[in-house]
């Protein structure tokens, strides 16, 4: 909100690219695991989501890095 009152809103589109562009290395180079098709409700918490989803702590690691 701070930044849009200043009419600063280079965060706004610079986090989401940057976030988008880790995640992207860290699947294409190996550093995570692809992801294994499991289907969580949305009241799992996101670190526990990381580890089923990818059946490996790197995706928690991933998820911690992206907030």
């Amino acid at each position: 909100m701070a930044s849009g009152l200043f009419r600063v809103y280079e965060p706004l589109i610079l986090t989401p690219v940057i976030i988008s562009v880790i995640s992207y290395l860290a699947f294409s180079v190996g550093l995570v695991a692809f992801t294994t098709g499991v289907t969580l409700p949305c009241a799992v918490l996101f670190i526990i989501s990381g580890v089923i989803v990818i059946n490996s702590i790197s995706g928690t690691i991933l998820q911690i890095e992206g907030q």
